[in-house]
């Protein structure tokens, strides 16, 4: 497709719009959308993120065939949540703390903060994340918000190196939409309650520019790599236990079975090995090789985090609730269907229905 083709099918929020809706609204998202011309997601990633910066890749293998439409890109984050067992601290992108929240609910206190501020409804046919915060939580996030041992002290989980959760805030997010070959670029402003016309107009001239700059970025040459150059190592894995160690683990689960304490019991042990290969070509790999539709690449402050998934595990789109658990119900999986004899293991029959 030729530029003077691409420029046709280019779309920007315009002015009149912005400003309207900036008058009424205390945050205002801006678009520009554009032909996506059959490009992949990673090769997107690679022109947008710089080496040594904090940005996210959320990618759907499936086209929308199975319900993941869309692929997600966030860069230059403006904020940072950290949760520890002590609680949720809050920094910028300048690493500086800003706020520091001590309780169970910290973080939910923390992102009701950052996510505040009423917002226009959004236009139809655009894609359900444009802007928000991005991150994991570890297994012992739960830890966090609920008594797991009922007061038994002598009973702990197992520490981690690693935060209990790391979630980073992107005002600027870029949605692919491979099935009707369109790429969204969206970045979300934040309207002083004192602005005056001038002063929203300049918030509008400012975004244009941001939206803008991604854009050229884009059609740039595609940049192979990111960060180190060859020669490449790695090192051999090494476990966090011995062997014995987890075949005790494997034999005390089996017993719990057996005596009906539980019907599964997930056990796992912790690989690590050394590498400067680029996250970007690791996560390369396991998309060449692994196929699952759903893939993810994280670059947080702590760590780069590359994995997949077979399945949704949960979606929320306004007030209704998807879930697809992996282990699902047997049979055709619809309403009704039984997993087990016990009646808390039939999936409901009233106000839903299969995969809705």
């Amino acid at each position: 497709m030729s530029k003077d083709q691409d420029n046709t099918k280019r779309r920007l929020s315009t002015r009149e719009d912005f400003t309207a809706q900036a008058r009424l609204f205390e945050r205002v998202p801006l678009f520009l959308e554009r032909p996506l011309g059959g490009r992949k997601p990673l090769d997107l990633y690679r022109k947008l993120r710089d080496s040594g910066t904090r940005s996210f890749l959320l990618e759907s293998g499936d086209d929308g065939k199975g319900g993941g439409r869309y692929s997600f890109i966030g860069v230059e984050p403006d904020r940072f949540f950290r949760v520890s067992p002590e609680g949720c601290l809050e920094t910028g992108p300048d690493g500086k703390r800003r706020a520091f929240f001590p309780t169970q609910s910290g973080l939910r206190k923390a992102l009701k903060g950052y996510l505040s501020g009423t917002r226009p409804p959004r236009p139809d046919g655009l894609p359900p994340f444009l802007g928000g915060v991005a991150g994991y939580f570890a297994y012992d996030m739960a830890d966090t918000w609920e008594e797991l041992f009922h007061g038994q002290k002598r009973r702990q989980l197992a520490p981690s190196p690693l935060p209990r959760a790391v979630l980073m805030g992107f005002p600027t997010v870029i949605a692919m939409d491979p099935l009707e070959d369109r790429v969204f670029l969206a970045t979300n402003v934040r309207i002083p309650p004192d602005a005056d016309e001038g002063t929203r107009e300049n918030l509008y001239l400012e975004a244009c520019r941001k939206v803008e700059s991604l854009e050229q970025r884009l059609d740039e040459p595609a940049r192979r790599r990111n960060g180190a150059e060859g020669p490449f190592f790695l090192t051999e894995a090494g476990s966090n236990m011995e062997k014995t160690d987890f075949l005790d683990m494997v034999r005390a689960g089996r017993e719990h079975i057996v005596a009906g304490d539980v019907c599964q019991v997930v056990l796992s042990q912790r690989f690590t090995a050394r590498t400067n290969l680029p996250p970007t070509d690791i996560y390369e790999s396991l998309k060449a090789c692994n196929p699952s539709p759903y893939l993810f690449l994280l670059e947080l402050p702590e760590l780069r985090l590359i994995g997949s998934s077979p399945e949704v595990l949960v979606r929320v789109r306004e007030s209704r609730v998807l879930t697809r658990p992996w282990r699902g119900p047997a049979g055709g999986g619809g309403p009704g269907t039984r997993i087990g004899s016990s009646p808390k293991n039939c999936w409901p029959t009233r106000r839903s229905g299969p995969n809705t």
